[in-house]
């Protein structure tokens, strides 16, 4: 291995590059994420390419990797080179540290649903902690309107609204989120 970066990319995902020297009797390289950097798992598989006497370049965008973290996190990750006969080699551990400085979240969800609707936002640091929550039906009729959370959940109560889709809209600060949510019987 003759390098090997990891860098937050798109500010919501990871990108890993890496470099090889040498993939003679190479079979394939496993790209693995920690939390912790003690508990691995398994994310992806780059089959090598086999070249003998060149470096070879690689690169995998982690899109997973929000998923993985809360507000704050550090994603640690490594690669698992793995020859023909078995042999396995891996790499220094890099890491991407995530502050969801900028990054938005909006889910809406159980989605559809009968009752109440989980509204969880998260917009990181901010001035404001509240947002105005407006739900339209298709006609673009008002049918709710409440203040939530802009980083946490809130719940929507919906069992008096029809049957029927609607639209959920969030003002925060100078920004406007969307969502679709269906309301069943």
């Amino acid at each position: 291995m003759q390098s090997f970066t990891a860098k937050k990319f798109a500010a919501n995902t990871s990108l890993l590059e890496w470099t090889t020297a040498s993939e003679e009797n190479a079979s394939h390289i496993e790209i693995e994420r920690s939390m912790d950097a003690k508990s691995w798992s398994y994310v992806a598989t780059e089959k090598a390419r086999g070249s003998l006497n060149y470096s070879t370049d690689y690169s995998y965008v982690d899109a997973e990797a929000v998923l993985q973290r809360d507000r704050f996190t550090t994603v640690y990750y490594r690669l698992k080179l793995v020859d023909n006969d078995g042999f396995t080699e891996y790499s220094e551990v890099r890491s991407v540290t995530f502050d969801n400085n900028g990054i938005v979240s909006l889910e809406a969800y159980p989605n559809p649903s009968t009752e109440v609707i989980n509204l969880r936002m998260a917009v990181g640091e901010t001035n404001t902690n509240t947002a105005q929550m407006m739900m339209l039906d298709m006609t673009g009729k008002l049918v709710k309107k409440q203040t939530v959370s802009a980083n946490g959940i809130s719940v929507l109560e919906v069992d008096q609204l029809e049957t029927g889709v609607y639209n959920i809209i969030v003002k925060h600060e100078d920004k406007t989120y969307q969502k679709r949510v269906i309301k069943t019987n």
